[in-house]
């Protein structure tokens, strides 16, 4: 197997920036954005969900303040140096004719270039979309992150082939976010005692693993006291093709590289939360997109009705889609 990042590096054209129309939405788009330091992007919306995004990958992001975080919130240094570990990644397995393939879309390797990568946003800020063409020009990947006042901060994925009228190509993705964090831990607990609040983690699959749940099986307490959480982190999924899997750690990442079979997880416990699907499909003329939504904190009542509405076939894309153009409409009312 080999690495798409490790083919012959090509001298790329400076950074350029430029005002383009897409779908009929005016966008700032940065082109050769890997070439520029890290920098921070501020996500709008018209309710309490926030989000500072950085261009190298990772975030942060919540609801309220900074003890409703969704990740680990920490200084903006820490969050660009992050993206390994905590917020989205995607790898990719490409089968060719010279064999399987990872692709790492990205994925900031030192003295790597990767070529035709973009950061774009919006004009009213409520979509910031990053997108990486293949070192071949066959291939793109993108996302973008976007937040609905009903459902939480959402992140839309899409793979396609660049020449639609191209052969039908197989894929196996493993997508989503890590390092996810549950309710009842504060920044100052999360930045002073990470390794004790990963042993206090729960994180268990609902609905028929479209929901990822991510809690602490007992509020962290240096007392002989119970002290019990009843509060949970909320993930899920729309759009995946059928037979997806879903993963609540990072510990089957390695396995996926070196294109071993991975095992949907059902209950994870002191591990650090992370919700991925993992699928295969064929890229044809028609693109794959599907979406993550992640919310808190959640009361055990507000979890099991949103279990209960996901297994019935709630959560939809066109609720999803609906949800990003409600966002929308009330900022525009609010400037």
């Amino acid at each position: 197997m080999m690495r798409a990042d490790m083919k012959a590096l090509s001298t790329e054209p400076p950074p350029v920036g430029v005002f383009v129309v897409d779908a009929g939405e005016t966008w700032y788009r940065i082109d050769g954005v890997d070439q520029l330091p890290p920098f921070f992007m501020v996500l709008a919306g018209d309710s309490d969900l926030w989000a500072f995004v950085s261009s190298a990958g990772s975030l942060a992001a919540g609801r309220h303040d900074e003890d409703g975080a969704f990740l680990p919130y920490e200084t903006v240094d820490k969050i660009h140096a992050r993206w390994e570990h905590t917020g989205p990644r995607t790898w990719i397995l490409i089968d060719g004719p010279v064999g399987r393939e990872l692709w790492e879309p990205f994925a900031p390797r030192p003295g790597v270039v990767a070529p035709q990568r973009s950061v774009w946003k919006n004009l009213s800020g409520t979509r910031i979309r990053f997108r990486e063409v293949h070192p071949s020009g066959r291939l793109a990947f993108q996302y973008e992150w976007f937040t609905a006042a009903a459902l939480g901060l959402v992140r839309s994925a899409r793979l396609e082939q660049v020449d639609p009228s191209a052969r039908p190509r197989p894929v196996r993705v493993l997508d989503g976010v890590l390092n996810l964090l549950p309710p009842g831990i504060g920044v100052k607990v999360s930045q002073t005692m990470s390794s004790l609040t990963d042993a206090y983690k729960w994180n268990e699959a609902a609905a028929g693993g479209r929901l990822g749940l991510f809690t602490l099986y007992a509020q962290i307490w240096d007392r002989a006291e119970p002290k019990e959480c009843f509060e949970a982190l909320t993930a899920w999924h729309a759009g995946v093709p059928p037979g997806a899997r879903t993963l609540l750690s990072a510990q089957q990442v390695a396995a996926f590289c070196r294109g071993d079979a991975v095992e949907a997880e059902t209950l994870t416990r002191g591990r650090r939360g992370a919700f991925l699907v993992n699928f295969d499909t064929t890229l044809g003329p028609e693109a794959c997109e599907w979406h993550i939504v992640i919310d808190g904190p959640r009361s055990q009542v507000q979890a099991f009705e949103l279990a209960q509405r996901l297994a019935a076939g709630g959560g939809t894309v066109p609720e999803i889609v609906a949800a990003r153009q409600r966002n929308d409409a009330g900022l525009d009312e609010l400037l």
